[in-house]
C-alpha cells in the first residue's frame, strides 16, 4: 500500500502526517500520536502505538472492511497474514473486528 500520494504536505490527505520515503520516521507523525480521523473504539488509541496493536488506528483501518477501511478504492481483500498473528496484545482487537 502507498499512501504517500495523498498523506504528504499539500497531497489532499485529511490526516496530519506525512509518509514520504524520504523521512525518518520520527518525522512521519505516525508513532505515538492520537488519531485525528476517529478513534474506533480503541482504548488509549494512537495512529501507530509502537507494541499495542490493539491501540494503533492504522492497524485497525487496514485489518477491516468496514467504512474506515483505507484504501476505500480497489481495496476489497484484507491481507490474511494479519489473522495469522500470534500476538496476546492483538488478541482482543481481533476476536472484536471478526465479530
Amino acid at each position: 500500500m502507498n499512501c504517500a500520494h495523498c498523506h504528504i504536505r499539500g497531497g489532499g490527505g485529511t490526516a496530519n502526517f506525512e509518509v514520504r520515503r524520504d523521512l525518518p520516521m520520527e518525522r512521519t507523525g505516525l508513532v505515538g500520536e492520537r488519531p485525528t480521523q476517529g478513534k474506533f473504539e480503541l482504548f488509549a488509541a494512537e495512529i501507530v502505538a509502537v507494541g499495542g496493536p490493539d491501540r494503533s488506528v492504522l492497524f485497525y483501518r487496514m485489518a477491516t472492511l468496514a467504512c474506515s477501511r483505507i484504501l476505500h478504492i480497489g481495496s476489497c481483500v484484507i491481507d490474511a497474514a494479519i489473522w495469522e498473528r500470534d500476538d496476546a496484545n492483538f488478541a482482543p482487537l481481533a476476536s472484536r473486528m471478526k465479530s
